[in-house]
């Protein structure tokens, strides 16, 4: 069980930060279910940020399953590992979106105002869109929406199994396991000149055949930038020809 009465929030999250993204996964959790939960690669994994959207995009899946008489739970249909170079004590997630001030119709972010100001104005839940597009993944209590004690549940099995203080390149070299899906998002710029090598080697090595990659990034690599810089590195590129763009930085292994 989780005590959320130590539980941090924040005044302006960034869960869910390629929107697509997420999209794409709950398309494909539906259609790739199976005995056994889908195992997806998380490398790189902030506060967890990235890892409770997956979540929270899964309990909305098995949600939508469940409404159609098909008999799953969040950890029947996906397992998540992960894969950071710093240490688990270097962590701090937030499982709360926190609240918002001023009126319903234009909140703001507690992280703008003074703590006078904060004193003098009405608060209010903050609720981006994500939690009207995946509801299944959150709960309203006390007056924050939280990340679902499921979620929570699933993403702190995945701290205690997953590997920390490990680089990429030696997953890459000893890893036997191959996964359906790898999220590689906002990894690639910090890896230099090895960042080309090292993504073929974790789309060759790791991602199964017709798995899925998402390898947004949010600064610039070469002379380009975002899903440009992406686009720039893969498409056209003999390293890559086992890939195929299915969506703004997400591609599947075809070969």
């Amino acid at each position: 069980m989780v005590d959320f009465s130590k539980i941090s929030a924040v005044d302006r999250s960034k869960f869910f930060r390629h929107k697509t993204d997420y999209e794409l996964l709950g398309r494909y959790l539906e259609e790739n279910i199976s005995l056994k939960p889908v195992n997806a690669l998380v490398v790189g994994v902030g506060n967890l940020e990235e890892p409770l959207s997956i979540l929270a995009t899964a309990a909305e899946t098995v949600s939508a399953l469940r409404s159609r008489g098909i008999s799953i739970n969040l950890a029947e249909l996906l397992k998540l590992s992960l894969l950071e170079a710093r240490t688990k004590e270097e962590i701090s997630p937030v499982y709360s979106l926190g609240k918002g001030y001023g009126s319903e119709r234009s909140l703001m972010g507690g992280i703008f105002l003074t703590p006078e100001q904060k004193k003098n104005l009405p608060q209010h839940p903050l609720k981006p869109r994500f939690v009207d597009d995946y509801p299944a993944g959150f709960e309203l209590r006390g007056g924050e929406y939280f990340f679902s004690e499921e979620v929570v549940d699933r993403v702190q099995e995945a701290v205690r199994e997953g590997k920390f203080d490990t680089r990429i390149q030696e997953v890459i070299d000893r890893s036997a396991i191959r996964y359906p899906i790898i999220f590689f998002n906002n990894v690639i710029t910090h890896l230099g000149a090895d960042g080309e090598r090292i993504t073929k080697d974790l789309t060759t090595q790791l991602l199964e055949r017709e798995g899925i990659v998402f390898m947004h990034h949010s600064g610039s690599l070469g002379d380009s930038k975002g899903v440009g810089g992406i686009t720039k590195m893969v498409e056209d590129n003999p390293n890559f020809v086992h890939l195929q763009r299915i969506g703004p930085a997400v591609y599947r292994r075809k070969i």
